[in-house]
């Protein structure tokens, strides 16, 4: 099988999202990829991160509504004692995938995942909804990263997207956007999949859903609407501890979802009222200031003295200054003190 995948010619191309659901067995993830094999898969797809790519050491469980699963923790131990995929997990993976004739995967959050995929080349990358408006993130990637990008664009404004599309023109491995809902699962009503030939048609790129949902009718939908890629998440049982189970497709109901989207045919002559991005729903406005990344303090930054490169990182949550102003704050002159983990507001800024 030729893994090198070019998103403007494919028809329905299906990648099974395991993510965090082996729940750190690694005979768990070999199970769930022999058993996605059998379901007529293109590709499997796990998340390479840190924890602190993720989220600040301030932000808890229970802001994520964890707590009853793992306590009353940071987020940031949450993901490190419970989530986190260990990478000496992954040669043997993306072999087992290739061995299965299936595509490897992998979503990265930041700098240490850019470093991991140069040395381990998977077949694609995800950029996560959460890192849709980290520009300085994605610039990093394109063309030092020699695979196609797809991007979510859960939580997106269409300024954003904009912005976005002329960053990743400039990748010469190609690349797509999933439309994509930022809810566990979301209600048909705040599906908003009338994004989808909105964005084939004023963008004239390729374009998937990333389905959040319990059932498949929004990926039927989707198809219907002009979507070619599909993202589903997949577990062995729904019923599991988790965050990711409970809207997850279980793998033995994968095949009849890949077959029932292979028969949906899009029709150009589909008339559909698509002149402009839906808004966000407000549950996704909301929860955007938890999902979305800001700049964030790294170490003491004394008043008076500059914002430099190595005081600041990117991470959850999207309360303070967003991603994409991160060049006009580095070299800034703080008003106050700063401490770690401290979220960085234009209100902490000289004029």
């Amino acid at each position: 099988m030729n893994f090198k995948i070019n998103f403007k010619n494919i028809k329905n191309f299906v990648i099974a999202e395991i993510g965090t659901n082996h729940n750190r067995s690694k005979k768990k993830a070999i199970e769930m990829i022999n058993q996605v094999a059998g379901t007529k898969c293109d590709c499997v797809k796990f998340q390479i991160y840190e924890p602190s790519e993720i989220v600040s050491k301030k932000v808890m469980a229970k802001d994520y509504g964890l707590n009853k699963i793992y306590g009353n923790i940071s987020a940031h131990e949450m993901f490190k004692k419970n989530l986190v995929t260990p990478k000496s997990w992954f040669p043997e993976l993306k072999k087992l995938c290739h061995k299965r004739n299936m595509a490897f995967a992998v979503t990265i959050h930041g700098e240490n995942g850019i470093k991991w995929a140069k040395k381990n080349k998977p077949d694609i990358i995800k950029i996560a909804s959460m890192d849709h408006n980290n520009f300085p993130f994605i610039k990093k990637i394109i063309n030092n990263l020699k695979v196609p990008i797809l991007v979510s664009l859960g939580m997106a404004q269409i300024g954003d997207v904009k912005t976005l599309v002329g960053i990743l023109k400039l990748h010469k491995y190609g690349f797509g956007l999933f439309h994509c809902t930022s809810l566990y699962p979301p209600k048909i009503t705040e599906s908003r999949l009338l994004n989808i030939p909105y964005l084939i048609n004023t963008f004239q790129i390729p374009i998937g859903f990333s389905d959040h949902f319990e059932k498949a009718e929004a990926s039927k939908k989707a198809k219907l609407y002009g979507a070619t890629f599909f993202e589903k998440h997949i577990t062995l049982d729904p019923y599991d501890i988790g965050p990711d189970h409970k809207f997850a497709m279980p793998i033995k109901s994968l095949k009849k979802y890949i077959t029932d989207l292979e028969k949906i045919k899009f029709s150009k002559k589909l008339k559909l009222k698509s002149y402009s991005f839906l808004p966000l729903s407000s549950r996704e406005k909301k929860i955007r200031l938890k999902y979305t990344k800001s700049i964030i303090v790294k170490s003491i930054i004394t008043k008076n003295s500059k914002i430099l490169k190595n005081k600041i990182y990117i991470s959850r949550p999207g309360t303070g200054i967003e991603p994409k102003f991160y060049q006009k704050v580095v070299g800034k002159v703080s008003n106050r003190n700063l401490y770690p983990d401290q979220v960085l507001q234009w209100k902490h800024i000289k004029k």
